[in-house]
């Protein structure tokens, strides 16, 4: 039987559905980020913002993988925005004291940071590839007979796969090497449980201090039993 990256989440068979699938053509980096911006998100939703991020409406966010990224102003949604370190800022500003003009220039770095845009892509690829896994997650699901509407998708792992060794001709009689990154893909859908009961407890225990549920814990310990009390009356 295949083993699972997330084995630990769908302890309950019944309520999730998997998909997987392994060496999947296409950017690692891409596919990380793809994902990335999915995991929590209901599996209808997933949907819509896919075809959006194919027909370039939405953008997918470059969080981890984004050195040479370029910005756009719909990954501002997601709230991902770079700006320039203090330590980076404080380093130009100690060089430039001596030029008015740069001076000025660097002192304004972290105003045009903030108001600068996120990196985001498209990746095509990765999302037409990522569709057909949800897709067939989904099928899974609606053979258990699970609720398609409230699917929810837990988790997605992804882990490099083996890289493909190809080979470019260059002038002058060079070779250079051209590799491909592909990756393996693995979906866990979910369906919520229902809802659950509120615990008391917790409304009780707001607003006290660690001393004071500390103190309330030993007398709950040390309360007499209620048979213990039965026993004492009837001796009695």
């Amino acid at each position: 039987m295949v083993r699972y990256a997330g084995a630990k989440l769908f302890t309950v068979p019944e309520r999730t559905a998997i998909a997987r699938q392994d060496s999947v053509r296409t950017s690692f980096k891409n596919m990380r980020e793809v994902a990335a911006a999915l995991t929590g998100m209901k599996l209808k939703k997933a949907y819509e913002y896919l075809a959006a991020v194919q027909e370039h409406k939405r953008c997918i966010p470059f969080r981890v993988f984004n050195g040479g990224v370029g910005r756009t102003g719909q990954a501002n949604e997601f709230k991902t925005s770079q700006g320039a370190s203090q330590s980076r800022t404080k380093y130009l500003q100690s060089h430039a004291e001596g030029v008015f003009y740069s001076s000025l220039w660097i002192r304004a770095l972290p105003s045009l940071y903030a108001n600068s845009n996120s990196p985001g892509r498209w990746p095509e690829k990765s999302c037409k590839f990522i569709i057909r896994l949800l897709k067939n997650a989904e099928s899974n699901a609606d053979i258990k007979h699970m609720e398609l509407d409230e699917l929810l998708i837990k988790n997605i792992s992804v882990q490099q796969a083996q890289k493909n060794h190809r080979r470019t001709y260059r002038a002058h009689g060079r070779i250079n090497p051209l590799n491909g990154h592909p990756c393996h893909i693995e979906i866990i859908l979910t369906a919520p449980s229902g809802t659950t009961p509120r615990n008391k407890g917790k409304d009780e225990n707001k607003g006290l201090t660690r001393i004071q549920l500390a103190r309330k814990r030993v007398l709950a310990i040390r309360a007499p039993e209620p048979e213990a009390k039965e026993k004492k009356g009837k001796k009695a």
